[in-house]
């Protein structure tokens, strides 16, 4: 699916988790940022099929995957777990999207995890959650995907994005709804958002990887 523009992370999710409804009501999906980083992908890809057999199991939850934190990070979310479900896999008490310092401090001593942004659910679950928590961002995109018809490529309409507010989906969809989510802990695995460049480099410089060219032109611009 192609966007005509920026309006955060909710729209472009929700009209794909309607793509997908459309083709098949009882799918089963995965929702998996493409810029992150896993020291041990084999690792990650069994806690992921773990999440996908937790889901098939609970159609009314959505199962978020949360890595162990290095450190008090306030670029990250943040998920602050409730009760332990079963070995790895709790339920969820609430959000904090980039915590000041303090804030991140204090959920480094709880036990809270971050956010990988990697969510696996039934395709109700995803869908009953933002009907009660963004019904208002719903409504329009469910109302353009009727009149889209189902090709190789989607093409999001730019009439429908200039009348959606920015949100964001775990600000606004998951957040107000943690009652619906559980929590799976990755294991021993080192996870890292590479959104910005500074933190590619140092993932680079803590494995010893050879630095691409564009990162010396890029600490010089830094500077």
């Amino acid at each position: 699916m192609v966007q005509p523009g920026n309006r955060g992370t909710a729209p472009p999710i929700l009209y794909s988790l309607l793509h997908v409804a459309r083709a098949d009501r009882d799918a089963c999906v995965a929702i998996l940022p493409s810029d992150h980083y896993y020291s041990d992908e084999d690792a990650f890809t069994r806690t992921l099929e773990s999440a996908f057999e937790i889901a098939a199991g609970q159609t009314s939850s959505v199962v978020l995957l949360g890595a162990r934190p290095s450190g008090p990070e306030v670029e990250y979310g943040w998920i602050e777990v409730g009760a332990a479900v079963r070995e790895a896999l709790y339920e969820v008490q609430g959000f904090h999207e980039k915590p000041a310092f303090p804030a991140a401090e204090q959920l480094l001593q709880r036990g809270a995890l971050w956010n990988t942004f990697v969510m696996v659910g039934h395709i109700g679950a995803f869908l009953q959650m933002a009907e009660a928590t963004a019904p208002n961002l719903l409504k329009p995109l469910k109302a353009s995907l009727e009149e889209t018809h189902c090709e190789e490529e989607i093409r999001i309409p730019e009439s429908l994005y200039d009348l959606l507010p920015p949100s964001d989906f775990s600000r606004h969809v998951l957040a107000p709804a943690s009652e619906r989510l559980l929590t799976l802990r990755l294991g021993e695995i080192e996870w890292h958002d590479l959104g910005h460049p500074d933190r590619v480099v140092s993932t680079l410089l803590a494995r010893k990887a050879n630095l691409p060219e564009w990162v010396e032109g890029w600490q010089a611009m830094a500077v």
